[in-house]
């Protein structure tokens, strides 16, 4: 029986694209409300930052789905020793790789010196702005992720003992309390240290959550016809909270409780559970095991890749960092989308023959 269920390797390989043009399309929630008018820019930056936070979550549900199954996790000293050659040490390379390049990069864009109001910032100086985002664990954009599921990590040994000790009916009581628990807790205190304990654990009761799901799902795998619903619900549910924002987003206060710090909101966190359940039911006979494994790759490599097609283009159609496809989203914004995708899977590609010994 193949141990890989393809529909979550479909599932992680969109979701690896969805989050390639979050960061290819730079335009955050708070900066394309500035747009004003509700034309089709706004909505194409709109409808990618919202789909891309859904991502996000799915990715952290997946982790918890497979990780807490594993009987191995609950042997806590091998558990770790496999977390730290699979997660801590790319983690430790990149986040000093990342530290040296983008305080390179934003220092020769310029985006230090506006964002500090220092006119002649230097490059030491850059280092030191991003050095302070490093020790917050966030040495690039993208790279809080990587420091939060290490921290889910360290707990997933506990929580894993603890859901023999409690059964399947109570770890699913439990694991609805704490999700629930921390979506109230990021709304009213919101963390800047992504790698520290409080942040971890508002993004816990997802990670569990992802298992629950999980399992209820295969129970019904098989039934596509519920699969394809579930997709289907799960985009509806993932515009409804579009409309919400729609609806105040000229409002501060209450935008503020529909995008918090944290990469989720009570609605976006439903509708990932309900694509998750979604891709685990239907039966998809196409293997996608080794693209999915690239996404791991995918994920630390396209912020690079993206800088430097940057670079290039500032340099060669004259058109500032920070402007690149602001005139045309749909074309420049989803070109370049595709373009890092594929080569992020083709460096990933590399990386992965090499760390494996295969030529």
């Amino acid at each position: 029986m193949n141990k890989r269920e393809n529909g979550l390797d479909l599932l992680r390989i969109i979701a690896a694209y969805l989050v390639v043009s979050l960061h290819v399309c730079t335009f955050e929630r708070n900066l394309v409300s500035d747009l004003g008018e509700l034309n089709f820019n706004y909505h194409y930056f709109m409808f990618i930052r919202q789909i891309t936070t859904s991502a996000v979550i799915v990715f952290i549900m997946l982790s918890g789905a497979f990780v807490l199954k594993a009987s191995s996790t609950k042997d806590i000293g091998t558990f770790y020793k496999k977390t730290w050659k699979k997660l801590g040490i790319p983690t430790v390379i990149f986040s000093f790789f990342y530290w040296l390049f983008n305080a390179f990069v934003y220092w020769k864009t310029g985006i230090y010196g506006l964002a500090y109001g220092i006119e002649d910032l230097t490059y030491p100086q850059a280092l030191l702005f991003q050095g302070i985002s490093f020790l917050k664990g966030i040495p690039s954009e993208h790279m809080w992720y990587m420091y939060t599921l290490i921290g889910l990590y360290l707990m997933a040994p506990f929580v894993a003992l603890g859901k023999e000790k409690t059964g399947e009916a109570g770890f699913k009581k439990i694991a609805f309390i704490v999700c629930i628990w921390g979506i109230i807790d990021a709304l009213v205190n919101p963390s800047s240290l992504f790698w520290g304990i409080g942040y971890c654990a508002q993004l816990l009761g997802v990670f569990m959550m992802g298992y629950v799901v999980h399992e209820w799902a295969l129970e019904r795998k098989g039934k596509n016809g519920l699969g394809c619903f579930l997709i289907v619900l799960a985009t509806v549910i993932t515009a409804v909270e579009y409309f919400i924002f729609l609806a105040i987003r000229d409002n501060s206060t209450l935008l503020s409780y529909v995008t918090p710090m944290a990469p989720y909101n009570l609605i976006l966190v439903i509708a990932s559970l309900v694509y998750v359940a979604g891709f685990t039911i239907i039966d998809i006979k196409k293997d996608f095991g080794y693209l999915s494994l690239l996404t791991f790759w995918v994920y630390l490599l396209h912020p690079a890749i993206m800088m430097v097609l940057f670079l290039i283009e500032e340099a060669a159609f004259k058109v500032p960092y920070l402007e690149i496809g602001n005139s045309s989203p749909f074309l420049i914004g989803t070109g370049n989308s595709i373009l890092v995708y594929v080569l992020s899977f083709v460096f990933g590609h590399v990386i992965e023959k090499c760390s494996s010994g295969k030529k």
